[in-house]
This record gives C-alpha cells, structure tokens and sequence, in this order.
C-alpha cells in the first residue's frame, strides 16, 4: 500500500527530527561515533524544503560538515566516507547514484 510506506516515511522523518533537535540542544548527548559526520542533502536541488528544514540542524551540530543542494565530487565522498565515522544522505532513493555500497562496505 504506497499511503502505507508514505506514512510510516513520514513518520521514520519526524522522528529523525526529533532526535536531530535534540541533538542540536543537548550535543553532549550525542555518540562519540556521532560527533563525526557528513551529511549529504538534497544532492539533485528537488528536495528544497527538506534541505531549509535539515541544512540549519546539521550546521548546528558541531563535527559535522556536508554538502546540501548540489551533487558532490567523487573525491569529496571517497574522503568524506573514509574520514567520517557517520554518513547521513537525505535525498531520493538510496543515494546509489552517489556512493557505491561495494565501496562503502571495503
């Protein structure tokens, strides 16, 4: 039922919302493998109101750094995944364009 998997889409989003908000007030909170991250948002420019929404927590959270509303370089990712204990893509389907899975799990 695709109401169904939107639904509970939705529903995973807020609750990364929530947890992300929280992060942002209390970061010591926040795992040590967690203070490392790189986020890739919105890579294709079409999720615009995702990108406003998420762009000012990650900014917020220190240790974290990404690309938001462009698509990044080969050599961006390859260091990003190689220096960063966390990788958080928000974007359509699986990020497969952006990042090769056999790579990721060398």
């Amino acid at each position: 039922d695709p109401s169904a998997a939107s639904r509970s889409s939705r529903a995973d989003s807020a609750a990364v919302r929530r947890r992300s908000a929280a992060a942002i007030r209390h970061p010591k909170h926040i795992a040590s493998d967690e203070r490392h991250a790189f986020y890739l948002l919105n890579p294709d420019g079409s999720l615009g109101n995702t990108q406003s929404r998420f762009q000012r927590w990650f900014d917020h959270i220190p240790g974290w750094n990404g690309v938001a509303g462009e698509e990044p370089s080969s050599d961006q990712l390859q260091c990003a995944l190689a220096t960063h204990q966390l990788f958080v893509y928000m974007g359509h389907n699986a990020g497969q364009k952006y990042v090769d899975l056999e790579r990721v799990q060398q």
